[in-house]
């Protein structure tokens, strides 16, 4: 029996005619790691379920990072840059160094303004990962939750990871420190946020760092939570919607005895995933370390849960044109045009070799072919340089 249109496409290694592709309706663990590695692109909740948001998650990252027409639908190049991305924006040591809790009294017995026990404080830099189903106040919502999560929610990590990348784009704004992450309870805070599902970063404006009690910093921190923040992550203003991130108020208020209140941010920016719904706050989906967020390459994961197809279909690049040659010279056409067809002989010849060698020589073999057409200096445009 011969194979269809798509199949034949499929075992190619060019599209599959979107047979294989995954879009809005679809369920599988794959799709929630989806979205949990795109979270940052428009905001999003670690479901299963190829949603609305799902979709346009995925255009985002198409149109923003991949540079492609978005299609919102995942084919194996949309795989390939999520990996891409997430090793280019990685949460390096600094930062995870900055994450862990600063709190002093590791090891000894003390008492917390939160349970108002004397106990001993066994806090491992990400809390001791007790409370849970207790709270600190009613209502019993996960604002008042005394329970400490086994780490940061990777979809907040994810989140900090494509900011990172925004940020890459322009010059103005820098990104310098977490200047709170983790907060157990001996931190002696009355909050409980910052138990696994908040962040708080300060900047630098032209150089310049955003810090202390000054008024001037207002204007610049409603600038990055708006241009970033809100245009970028899909975050809100305060709490009031469910499955969103949230961002805590700007501004620099003092209480009747002159003191600085900090239920408003005046040189930082606080975001948090405490309005998700409780589904989404499983032990799961919390990591201590670079290992617990990013876990394997999605390619490698897909391909483990059966998506093989989807890891061979090159959809996303299809739309692409080549680029226009103005050259009135007719020897230098024919030249062009004897290039294109080898070209394409190349690019098809290549592919099926690539596809009989083994896995751990599949990604020398594609950069090698990357690597000669570089060198060759044949500027057909493709995104990403990719040969095929």
């Amino acid at each position: 029996m011969g194979k269809t249109k798509s199949e034949k496409a499929s075992s190619t290694g060019t599209s599959c005619g979107e047979r294989y592709c995954l879009k809005k309706g679809d369920k599988s663990e794959l799709i929630r790691e989806i979205n949990i590695r795109l979270a940052g692109f428009g905001g999003n909740v670690p479901t299963n379920e190829f949603t609305d948001r799902t979709e346009k998650m995925i255009k985002q990252f198409q149109r923003d990072y991949m540079k492609v027409t978005e299609t919102g639908k995942v084919c194996g190049n949309v795989l390939r840059a999520i990996d891409d991305f997430s090793i280019k924006f990685d949460i390096g040591t600094t930062f995870w160094n900055q994450l862990k809790c600063s709190c002093k009294t590791k090891g000894q017995e003390t008492t917390s303004k939160l349970r108002k026990i004397k106990e001993k404080n066994k806090c491992n830099g990400f809390g001791d990962h007790t409370g849970k189903g207790t709270y600190k106040d009613t209502p019993h919502v996960e604002a008042n939750h005394n329970y400490e999560y086994p780490g940061i929610h990777r979809s907040l990590l994810f989140g900090i990871k494509a900011l990172k990348f925004y940020f890459s784009k322009q010059t103005t704004y820098t990104i310098d420190l977490i200047s709170s992450g983790y907060r157990c309870r001996f931190k002696n805070y009355n909050t409980t946020n910052h138990q696994g599902k908040a962040i708080d970063i300060q900047f630098s404006k032209d150089s310049d760092p955003i810090r202390y009690e000054k008024k001037g910093n207002l204007p610049k921190l409603r600038d990055i939570r708006d241009e970033f923040y809100i245009k970028y992550f899909g975050a809100q203003k305060n709490w009031p919607d469910d499955d969103k991130f949230s961002i805590e108020p700007i501004d620099l208020l003092y209480d009747k005895k002159g003191n600085v209140r900090y239920d408003h941010t005046f040189s930082w920016i606080h975001i948090d995933v405490r309005e998700f719904k409780a589904i989404y706050f499983e032990n799961k989906y919390f990591c201590k370390d670079s290992n617990g967020l990013n876990g394997k390459n999605i390619m490698i994961l897909a391909q483990e849960l059966g998506f093989k197809n989807t890891c061979d279909c090159f959809s996303s690049f299809t739309t692409n044109k080549p680029q226009v040659n103005n050259s009135n010279c007719t020897i230098y056409k024919v030249f062009e045009k004897e290039r294109y067809e080898f070209y394409d002989e190349f690019g098809s010849t290549a592919i099926n070799t690539v596809k009989n060698i083994g896995k751990s020589n599949k990604f020398k073999g594609l950069y090698m072919v990357a690597q000669r057409c570089q060198e060759n200096g044949f500027n057909k445009e493709v995104p990403n340089n990719n040969p095929m």
